[in-house]
Formats: C-alpha cells, sequence, structure tokens
C-alpha cells in the first residue's frame, strides 16, 4: 500500500549490480522523475554505468519503488533558495507509533522492514557498534585489573 512501483524512461533500466539498495528522499514524489542524479548521485549508480562495466553477461533490471510510509511521520523539507529547513508532521513519529503497536504483524510489512534497514544501517549499527566496543574493552580492563591485582598477589603471599 505504501511502496509504490514506478518505471521513468529517463532511469537506468539494468545495472550489473542485483543487491538491494535503500537511497533517501524527501522531496515530492511527483518531482522524483527529475531527481535521478541526486537520489543516486556517485559514480556506481550513473545512468551508463551498466555500458562501462567489463563484465557485460550480467545485467539485471532495475525495480525502483518509492515508500510513502516515511512521509506519515516527522519529516524534514529542504528550504528553497537555500533558505531554513522545514520540519513537517513534527508532532508525529512513526518508531514512537510502532514502538507502542501490539499488531506485530505490521512489521511484516514492506513498507516498514525498508524503513527499520534504511535507519538501521543509516543509525543504530554504527551507535551498537561502538557501544560493543566500549562493553569489550572494559571487559578486558576488567579482567586484566582482576588478574593483576588479585590472582597475582594472592600467589605472592
Amino acid at each position: 500500500m505504501f511502496n509504490v512501483k514506478f518505471d521513468f524512461d529517463d532511469w537506468p533500466g539494468s545495472h550489473p549490480n542485483d543487491e538491494k539498495n535503500i537511497q533517501p528522499y524527501n522531496g515530492s514524489y511527483f518531482d522524483i522523475r527529475l531527481m535521478y542524479l541526486q537520489v543516486f548521485p556517485g559514480e556506481d549508480f550513473a545512468p551508463d554505468a551498466a555500458l562501462t562495466t567489463k563484465d557485460k553477461s550480467k545485467v539485471y533490471k532495475i525495480k525502483y519503488s518509492v515508500n510513502l510510509l516515511g512521509q506519515c511521520g516527522m519529516y524534514v523539507e529542504k528550504g528553497t533558495d537555500g533558505g531554513e529547513n522545514i520540519v513537517r508532521n513534527e508532532d508525529v513519529n512513526l518508531m514512537s507509533l510502532a514502538e507502542e503497536t501490539e499488531e506485530m504483524t505490521i512489521f511484516d510489512t514492506d513498507s516498514i522492514v525498508d524503513i527499520i534497514e534504511y535507519r538501521w544501517g543509516c543509525y543504530a549499527n554504527s551507535f551498537h557498534l561502538k557501544g560493543l566496543f566500549m562493553n569489550v574493552l572494559y571487559i578486558i580492563s576488567f579482567i586484566l585489573y582482576v588478574k593483576e591485582g588479585y590472582l597475582e598477589e594472592a600467589g605472592e603471599h
């Protein structure tokens, strides 16, 4: 319901990479057909990437879709002519609504899965990796402290 599939003639229809890719887009759904280079920046997504690849034997069809569920929550819209960004739906938080629900089947929908995957990749993954690193560092230092302070000292007495 919230995932809208589309196909524009100006956008590439095939690419040598068959992996799923999620890109952010905060503009209007009606303007997206003109924004390919803004949504997919970089050489990997260049419109002629499929033509310049060395292995031309594997080229896959691209399926484009837009997840409109993200616009139900708070989002930031870029200001026009370099002006200030505008915050929309500030009182609605999609993740808080998902957290409070008791309907577990909504987490099986493609729209919610895509939003969670995108937010995990952008924000939560690095946050939790830093926490893991700090906890491992703490455990190692605690083991060394106990070894030096208690185990080796007990052997001397």
